[in-house]
């Protein structure tokens, strides 16, 4: 049978209780709706990992459509820089039936939009393997960077919680990869004022392989 309205279906449908509208969730936006989308549009995006990173990044990074290209996850926002920054992580919807795992910073004040765009022009010039990658950017509002996402979070943190268990010689590359962050920085006259653990952050941990991989 069919229905011209959502609201006569509803009626249809024999209850013995009584029922419920599930409004939609945040990441409920109307491109991602499946009722009556297209065949087309019904099937699962899947989550990579090993996109090719000329895919990723291109030079300068790239302008993002903040509502259409990011899948946010709000219930995970942290906030930086005393408030003037949240962070979550989010999905990039890539093209065809693909999207990758990344980090959303937004900037929360237009009074902080200055020194944003100031933050967000110095990291577009870090093409170093050492830094986290700048993806791009967003121009409307919400103002926000798109960045690769650390799956292993902080260093400091990841320390505290798997000190007696990282390898002697993944902490040394980790300092070798902080040596390397800082002569690059030094290099091309960058002043980074906040080195520290909590600004340190792991993106690959494979302690049976002796790999841990960490970015500033």
């Amino acid at each position: 049978k069919e229905f011209d309205h959502i609201s006569d279906l509803i009626k249809s449908i024999e209850t013995d209780g009584d029922k419920f509208c599930i409004h939609p969730s945040e990441y409920d936006k109307p491109a991602m709706l499946l009722l009556c989308s297209p065949n087309k549009q019904l099937k699962t995006k899947k989550v990579v990992t090993d996109v090719n990173e000329a895919d990723l990044k291109v030079k300068g990074g790239r302008i993002f459509d903040f509502h259409t290209d990011l899948q946010l996850y709000i219930s995970s926002k942290t906030l930086l820089d005393n408030g003037k920054i949240t962070e979550m992580p989010a999905d990039w919807i890539l093209s065809g039936e693909k999207q990758i795992k990344v980090s959303v910073k937004i900037c929360n004040s237009e009074a902080n939009v200055g020194d944003f765009l100031k933050l967000s022009n110095n990291w577009s010039k870090m093409y170093a393997p050492e830094f986290i990658k700048l993806y791009g950017v967003t121009l409307s509002m919400p103002l926000s960077m798109v960045m690769e996402y650390a799956p292993f979070g902080q260093l400091q943190q990841f320390l505290q919680k798997e000190k007696d268990s990282i390898p002697f010689c993944c902490l040394l590359e980790a300092v070798y990869s902080l040596v390397r962050a800082i002569i690059y920085l030094q290099e091309n006259r960058i002043v980074h004022t906040e080195i520290r653990c909590s600004n340190l952050f792991v993106t690959r941990y494979e302690p049976k392989s002796n790999i841990l991989v960490t970015k500033l």
